[in-house]
C-alpha cells in the first residue's frame, strides 16, 4: 500500500474514533446542559457502539457491490455533518438523533478502512503486518485523542467548539478520500449466518467470545461513568482534567505492539489473556475508593490489562480458525462492541440506585467470571483446528 494512501486511511480512522469517544469526558456536563440523569447521558456513547456490533454483517454486503472508497466518502462526510449537528443541538433528543446518525456512519467508515488496509494485495506480508500495526495503533490513539481534545476544548472554550472542530476535520477527511483511486483487490467477504453457528459450536470459541464481551463491557462501563464519579468527588474537576484521566489509554499502543513478545515469553496466547485478565481484575476494585489522583494512576494499569486481552485474544482465535478468519473476526467484533454498548448503558441503573462502590464491585464480578472462563481454557489452541466448509478472508479487529 502506498504511503499516501495509508496516511489518508489512518487520518480518517483517528478522526472517526475521536468522534465516537469525544462526548465521553463531557457526559456529566452534557447531563446538566440537557437536564437528564446519568443513565440517559450514558446512552450518548451507547448510540455509536451498538451499531459497531452488527457492522460486519450489513456493511460487508454493501462492500460486495460498491467500492470501499465510494462508501468511505459518503460515510465520512455524513459523520462530519452530524458532528456539526451535535454542536448546534439545543436538546437531548436532537443531540441523540445526530449521535444515532454517527452510530450508523462510524461502522461503515471503520469497515471500509479495515478492508482497504487488509486487502492490500500488492504488498509483502511484512509490509501488510506493519500497516495493520499502524492501523491498530491509530484506533487506540484516536480513542484517547477524541476524549482529551473534547475535554481540553470544552474547558478552554466551549463543548460545542469541540464538535465543530471534529466536524471540520472529518469533512477534510472526506475530501482527502475523494482522491483515493478504487482498489479492485479490496474486497470484504460476506459472513454467512450458517457459518456463524458452526464457529460458535467449536470447542472453546464461545467462551473466548464471552471473555471478550465481559472485558469490553467492564472497560467501556467504567470509562463511561468515570466522569460522573469525578464530578461527584468535587474539587473543581474540569472537563480538561477528565480528558487527561484517559491518558492511560495510550498504554494500549505499547501493549499491542509488545503482545507477540509477551505471548512468546509466557508460552501461548491463553496464558497472555489470563495475565491481562488478572491485572484487569486486580486494579478494578481500586476505583471504588480512589480519588482523582489514584484513579489517574490506576487507569494506566487498567488500560494495560484490557489491551493485553484485546491484543492477544484475536491471535488465538485466528490461529485456531485456519482459513476461516473472516467469520471468526466478524464474531469477535460483534461480541466486543455489543459488550461495550451494554456496558455503557445497563450498569447505569446500578450506579443510579446503589452508588459508585457497588457499581465498581459489580464490574469486578464480571471480570471474575471472565477469569474463571480463561482458567478453564488453559491449553486451548495447541492442537485445535476448525472444520468449516467455506474459506473466508481475514479482516482485523478494530
Amino acid at each position: 500500500m502506498r504511503r499516501s494512501r495509508l496516511l489518508i486511511i489512518i487520518f480518517v480512522t483517528i478522526s472517526t474514533f475521536s468522534a465516537i469517544y469525544a462526548p465521553q469526558p463531557l457526559l456529566a456536563h452534557l447531563a446538566k446542559a440537557f437536564q437528564v440523569d446519568a443513565a440517559h447521558a450514558s446512552l450518548i456513547t451507547t448510540a455509536t457502539l451498538l451499531p459497531l456490533g452488527v457492522a460486519p454483517l450489513f456493511y460487508g454486503l454493501l462492500l460486495e457491490s460498491v467500492p470501499a472508497e465510494r462508501v468511505l466518502v459518503v460515510a465520512v462526510g455524513l459523520l462530519g455533518f452530524s458532528s456539526l449537528g451535535l454542536a448546534a443541538a439545543e436538546s437531548y433528543r436532537v443531540f441523540m438523533v445526530f449521535r444515532l446518525v454517527q452510530g450508523l456512519c462510524a461502522p461503515a467508515v471503520l469497515t471500509c478502512c479495515m478492508t482497504l488496509v487488509a486487502s492490500a494485495g500488492d504488498t509483502s506480508a511484512e509490509t501488510l503486518r506493519r500497516s495493520m500495526s499502524i492501523y491498530i495503533a491509530a484506533t487506540i490513539f484516536g480513542g484517547f485523542f477524541g476524549r482529551f481534545m473534547a475535554g481540553a476544548v470544552s474547558t478552554l472554550l466551549d463543548w460545542r467548539v469541540a464538535f465543530l472542530g471534529l466536524g471540520a476535520t472529518l469533512l477534510c477527511g472526506a475530501l482527502l478520500v475523494t482522491g483515493l483511486r478504487a482498489d479492485t483487490s479490496a474486497a470484504y467477504t460476506r459472513i454467512k449466518p450458517g457459518t456463524l453457528l458452526q464457529v460458535l459450536r467449536l470447542p472453546g470459541f464461545l467462551r473466548i467470545y464471552a471473555i471478550v464481551f465481559c472485558v469490553f463491557f467492564v472497560f467501556a462501563s467504567l470509562l463511561n461513568f468515570l466522569p460522573f464519579r469525578l464530578s461527584q468527588l468535587g474539587g473543581g474537576v474540569s472537563e480538561l482534567r477528565i480528558g487527561v484521566m484517559y491518558a492511560g489509554y495510550l498504554v494500549g499502543i505499547v501493549v499491542s505492539l509488545m503482545a507477540p513478545r509477551t505471548v512468546r515469553a509466557l508460552g501461548n496466547e491463553m496464558r497472555a489473556v489470563l495475565l491481562g485478565l488478572a491485572v484487569f481484575l486486580c486494579v478494578t476494585p481500586v476505583f471504588a475508593v480512589a480519588g482523582a489522583g489514584l484513579s489517574f494512576a490506576a487507569m494506566f494499569v487498567f488500560c494495560g490489562g484490557m489491551f493485553q486481552v484485546h491484543s492477544t485474544a484475536p491471535g488465538l482465535l485466528q490461529r485456531m480458525a485456519g482459513n476461516h478468519r473472516g467469520v471468526v473476526n466478524g464474531l469477535y467484533l460483534s461480541f466486543y462492541y455489543v459488550g461495550g454498548a451494554l456496558g455503557t448503558s445497563a450498569p447505569g441503573l446500578v450506579y443510579e440506585h446503589f452508588g459508585w462502590e457497588t457499581f465498581v464491585l459489580m464490574l469486578a464480578g464480571v471480570l471474575a467470571f471472565a477469569l474463571i472462563l480463561a482458567v478453564s481454557l488453559l491449553g486451548l489452541g495447541k492442537t485445535a483446528k476448525t472444520a468449516l466448509p467455506v474459506a473466508e478472508q481475514a479482516s482485523p479487529p478494530v
